[in-house]
């Protein structure tokens, strides 16, 4: 939930600030923890923040209407959707072409699941307009 999907409004506005820090705190983390050979710190970043990116989205979306959140709703659920059957897609690669599956796949999933899902908000939006 890092990207520019959001319906707008100052909720909006201030919830893709705060998810840029986030993110910049996530990836200046990393980068010093693993200069510093921190691992104990390295490991407990990318929860710590994904769990503030999930308060984060929870805030905004309560300030949202009704209909605010069923098209936030809606969309999350085809982005999940679309993320599943393209996980598994992969996954029947892996196992049909007796591939190593490297962990760095799963920060590449979880960067394809934000496009979608800001594709699929403005599809849906789209709809009520």
């Amino acid at each position: 939930m890092i990207g520019w999907g959001t319906l707008g409004g100052e909720a909006g506005r201030r919830y893709r600030n705060r998810a840029a820090v986030a993110m910049l705190v996530f990836l200046g983390g990393l980068l010093l923890s693993a200069t510093l050979k921190l691992r104990p710190f390295m490991a407990l970043i990318p929860g710590a923040v994904f769990l503030y990116l999930a308060y984060e989205f929870r805030k905004y979306l309560l300030s949202l209407d009704e209909l605010g959140r069923r098209i936030m709703f809606e969309s999350i659920t085809w982005a999940y959707i679309a993320a599943g059957i393209l996980a598994m897609s992969v996954m029947g690669i892996v196992i049909a072409y007796d591939l190593q599956f490297q962990p760095f796949w799963l920060l590449v999933g979880a960067g394809v699941v934000e496009p979608i899902r800001s594709a699929s908000l403005y599809f849906v939006a789209r709809r009520y307009e």
